[in-house]
């Protein structure tokens, strides 16, 4: 498939999709040098229990009713926020859901730089 018949059928998915129960976010506010992983590049950071259970659920729900991958070597890809073009070249901009534009808004509280999209990665058991 070309990009322009998998964003058409990108949207024709989103509209037909079973919507989840709306769900609440909570407020984060956290010192992000406090989770600097100072063994990894600047900017990976490692935030313990900063989803609650019923948040990371609702996440899970949401991903869950959303089926488009795209099949890669070893693993399959879900992107929210655009579709990756060839190597380099960056990304056809998509509309975020809003139940994941509700994460991105409270990542981008306590980020210099704002997060535009989402990458969701599958492994088969064992890998990845």
């Amino acid at each position: 498939q070309n990009i322009r018949q998998l964003l058409a059928s990108q949207k024709k998915k989103e509209e037909a999709k079973p919507t989840v129960k709306p769900w609440a976010m909570e407020d984060k506010e956290i010192q992000l040098e406090k989770w600097h992983l100072t063994d990894a590049p600047h900017d990976v950071y490692y935030i313990p229990d900063w989803l609650t259970p019923a948040e990371a659920s609702s996440i899970l729900e949401e991903t869950k009713a959303d089926d488009q991958f795209f099949s890669l070597t070893n693993r399959k890809l879900k992107v929210y926020g655009g579709i990756p073009v060839a190597y380099g070249e960056g990304m056809v901009p998509e509309t975020i859901p809003a139940w994941m534009q509700k994460v991105i808004d409270q990542l981008n509280k306590n980020r210099p730089v704002p997060g535009n999209h989402v990458l969701f990665n599958q492994y088969e058991g064992g890998r990845g």
